[in-house]
């Protein structure tokens, strides 16, 4: 008999969604760990060269008004 009344298949389900919500919450210190150890030893970690990434290696949000070198069309300046 399992304490609380759970079953095998509850007692499953909860174990692994446990190790998937620790992984996912620990994945930024994975990253970084990865990357420090990568330059330690001199050799570019893959996606350390892109450097603008999120986490989940897109490309971050653009600022609103486009491009900041660029004239703006409507505006015409």
């Amino acid at each position: 008999m399992l304490p609380g009344g759970l079953t095998f298949p509850q007692l499953t389900l909860a174990a692994v969604v446990g190790v998937a919500g620790g992984l996912y919450i620990y994945r930024p210190l994975y990253k970084q760990y990865r990357l420090e150890q990568a330059k330690a030893q001199g050799n570019p970690a893959p996606g350390a060269e892109s450097g603008g990434t999120n986490i989940d290696d897109s490309a971050p949000p653009r600022a609103a008004g486009g491009d900041a070198g660029q004239s703006s069309p409507a505006t015409g300046l």
